[in-house]
């Protein structure tokens, strides 16, 4: 009789985390996320807050701690304010303990400035939380479920909570007073009298809602979902604070009770290879507009090497005038241009950008706003030593650098031209201006624009003859491009977010003219060892379609669903 041995193959098995670790991950990812959005929101003071590090790989005993991937995150602290303490509470001891009972379907942080209507919100921060019911931990990888190890979901936490930094760094900054309320939503399992700590019965009170654009892809207020299966989070973000007046009074646009968008989620997916990356279109779109860095050199810090002179190596990213003279950083020695410096007569500087920027990862120097900001600086420097503009644009741009006028500089000093008029540092005239005695002066003359793109508050300026006047002691100059030189993050980081608000300026001249414009607005992004680009959010096409709903009312007609509220409003303000 003969037998037929059946060899067992071998195959690489992964550690399925349990429901305890889940519920961990769930709870570090919401204190890692309202701690965050806390500091870059500025909700409570800075003292308030404690610098960590999140390492996915720490989980593993033999990981290296040398060269282990990591992201860097802001955590509440108690004891140093009462309003923060407060809302410490909401977390620890109200939403953490129904999630762990399995009641809570969402968390709803509101702000909104008006203490007499406090459903009229300027912001919100949307975390939905499911239960399912599978008893492993999957993920779907090119249309196929497999398992994924607590390592697995923990290199998915470190990437959303990335997106969620950068999209949050992307707003623009909050009124001084400001307050704060938490919803809770709760799902069909909890029973009618469960009520936690800190919050009370709100079911039947009147929606918070907020005013949001009527138009397409509502994955720009999704940040994506980490999916455990045992437990599923979800983020979305919502905010008003970068839309005018006159965008938020617009007709086309609709208000919703933010708990009406959870059944749109942005889901997390891992290739192949094991990277974690996120299904968007918005994203695939981006990756296509960013490059990445060649060499050695990381994407965050992608700097301009002159071919004469390998030791300059400025954050521009640009060529200078063969005419500019150098700077020397006395911290790292870098040389950079003197024009984006200050311009003054002195060989060295303290520090340069990159030496203050440092520490400060999720600062990129790549992005839209800091490359405008670096052109609008030479410009603006450029004009205290000649004031005026040359013959045309096509000479200037020449001129700024050396040469180059490929589409790209083009842009950016199109760009610069347009915020310098718009904050009257620039005049646009038909006839040249005199002085007392009749004779015109130095800094007004004819120049002809060759080049589209310059935009004035009426709309794009059309190529042709114009004068333009320079001046330089307009009340209306920004410090972004009059300080000298840069001697600290914040200060950089300040000027970045007044180059994002002249550009947003701009594009709203641009769409009341009537002007085409790029569907994408490219905010700046804030990326610090990830190798994918991912995209800044700008809710400018949010689609809610007409049949939207909650996913958690049933199929009863008019189920009520059971809300409570913080017991208390916080208000930010110090």
């Amino acid at each position: 009789m003969s037998t037929v041995q059946q060899i067992k193959q071998i195959t690489k098995t992964r550690t399925v985390i349990s429901t305890e670790q889940s519920q961990k991950l769930i709870q570090t990812m919401l204190t890692m996320s309202f701690g965050c959005l806390a500091f870059l929101r500025g909700l409570f003071p800075d003292e308030s807050f404690v610098d960590q590090k999140f390492v996915p790989e720490k989980c593993n005993k033999t990981y290296d701690k040398a060269n282990a991937p990591s992201i860097k995150i802001k955590t509440l602290v108690r004891g140093k304010s009462e309003e923060a303490d407060l809302f410490l509470d909401w977390l620890e001891k109200g939403v953490f303990i129904a999630v762990k009972m399995r009641y809570l379907k969402a968390i709803c942080l509101g702000i909104f400035t008006d203490r007499k209507n406090p459903n009229d919100l300027l912001e919100s921060y949307v975390f939905s939380i499911d239960y399912p019911t599978a008893t492993s931990v999957t993920l779907r990888i090119n249309d196929q479920e497999e398992s994924i190890s607590l390592l697995d979901s923990r290199k998915m936490m470190q990437q959303l909570m990335r997106r969620f930094i950068i999209i949050t760094q992307s707003l623009d900054p909050l009124p001084r007073e400001r307050y704060l309320t938490m919803r809770l939503l709760f799902n069909d399992t909890t029973p009618a009298e469960y009520q936690p700590r800190f919050f009370k019965e709100a079911s039947l009170d009147p929606k918070p809602t907020i005013k949001i654009p009527d138009s397409t892809d509502m994955d720009t207020v999704s940040v994506g979902v980490l999916n455990t299966h045992h437990h599923k989070l979800g983020i979305k973000v919502l905010s008003l604070v970068d839309m005018d007046i006159q965008e938020r009074e617009n007709p086309n646009t609709k208000t919703v009770d933010p708990f009406e968008l959870l059944n749109q989620p942005i889901e997390l997916k891992v290739d192949s290879l094991g990277s974690v990356r996120f299904n968007s279109q918005t994203t695939n779109m981006l990756q296509n507009y960013l490059n990445s860095s060649p060499g050695n050199i990381c994407p965050t810090q992608a700097l301009y090497t002159d071919n004469k002179d390998n030791k300059l190596a400025c954050e521009c990213g640009m060529p200078c005038s063969v005419a500019s003279f150098t700077k020397r950083c006395s911290s790292c020695k870098r040389e950079v241009h003197g024009l984006c410096y200050g311009n003054n007569k002195t060989p060295n500087i303290e520090h340069c950008i990159s030496c203050l920027m440092e520490e400060k990862p999720n600062f990129d120097l790549e992005s839209r706003e800091f490359k405008t900001l670096m052109v609008l600086r030479r410009l603006y420097r450029y004009l205290k030593t000649t004031p005026n503009l040359g013959m045309s644009d096509h000479s200037l741009q020449q001129n700024l650098f050396d040469g180059d006028t490929s589409q790209a500089t083009t842009t950016l000093l199109n760009q610069a031209l347009s915020i310098l008029i718009q904050d009257d540092i620039i005049l646009v005239d038909e006839d040249r201006k005199t002085n007392s005695k009749g004779e015109f002066i130095k800094e007004s003359a004819f120049i002809d624009i060759q080049n589209e793109g310059i935009v004035l508050s009426s709309g794009p300026l059309n190529p042709g003859r114009y004068v333009f006047t320079i001046v330089m002691s307009s009340k209306n100059a920004q410090k972004c491009y009059t300080e000298p030189v840069p001697t600290s993050a914040e200060q950089v980081y300040a000027w970045t977010s007044a180059i994002r608000r002249s550009l947003n300026h701009l594009n709203r001249n641009k769409r009341h003219s009537g002007t085409l414009h790029s569907s994408i607005n490219f905010s700046s992004l804030a990326i610090d060892d990830t190798l994918d680009p991912i995209p800044t959010m700008k809710r400018k096409n949010i689609h809610i379609s007409d049949n939207s709903h909650n996913d958690t009312i049933n199929e009863i007609p008019h189920k009520v669903r059971k809300i409570s509220v913080s017991k208390k409003t916080l208000k930010s303000a110090w």
